[in-house]
């Protein structure tokens, strides 16, 4: 699903996570949104997932709060996963390279 350029979407719809088969979500240049839904990580088909800079992602999920977005971590059941463009909020830790199948480091992304 390419939506890149929708300067004016604020969000993604809650219910994106049932597009069980979306392979593609590309939401570069679309600045008014500003995080992601935690049923991202549900999207099993993903292969690609381009996001603009302005959607920071923590890299760990904060324990002191209910989480609305998602995080890092909720990535790592996209097994699919190939192509990912992503901001990442907080520093790097060692052994998230996992993320991705072929153990790349997060950080060469």
């Amino acid at each position: 699903m390419n939506i890149r350029g929708c300067i004016e979407l604020r969000c993604l719809p809650e219910r994106i996570s049932e597009l069980i088969r979306l392979r593609g979500l590309d939401i570069r240049e679309c600045w008014s949104i500003s995080h992601l839904q935690r049923g991202i990580g549900e999207l099993v088909s993903l292969e690609r997932l381009r996001m603009p800079w302005s959607i920071p992602l923590d890299f760990e999920e904060d324990a002191n709060a209910e989480r609305k977005y998602a995080c890092l971590k909720d990535l790592q059941s996209l097994r699919r996963l190939r192509v990912l463009e992503i901001q990442i909020k907080s520093p790097v830790k060692e052994g998230y390279g996992k993320l991705v199948k072929d153990e790349k480091s997060v950080a060469e992304f």
